[in-house]
């Protein structure tokens, strides 16, 4: 699954948060409840490969230096998705929850 539709997805489903993790299962959360998706669990070379093309060149080296980032990107059909990106987990914050 690509990220934009997966955000697009959580959007619909009124989640105000999006957590992936590598080798973990896809979450969000909606309200107080956060519920995982009934999809994969995420191969580490996925979380990557869904993540990496959103990240700009500072971000990624953020996430070399440390181990991670805080960054903002633009997703076409989501707007403005803010997100703290490990190495092995990210928190997205979507735009309405903000």
């Amino acid at each position: 699954m690509e990220l934009r539709e997966l955000l697009i997805f959580a959007v619909r489903d009124q989640a105000a948060e999006v957590h992936l993790s590598a080798d973990g299962p896809i979450e969000i959360t909606a309200g107080a409840a956060r519920r995982k998706l009934n999809l994969p669990n995420l191969e580490a070379s996925d979380f990557h490969a869904m993540l990496a093309p959103h990240l700009d060149a500072s971000a990624r080296e953020q996430i070399r230096a440390s181990g991670r980032c805080e960054c903002q990107f633009e997703v076409d059909g989501v707007g403005s998705v803010r997100a703290e990106v490990g190495t092995r987990k990210a928190r997205l914050v979507l735009p309405a929850a903000e």
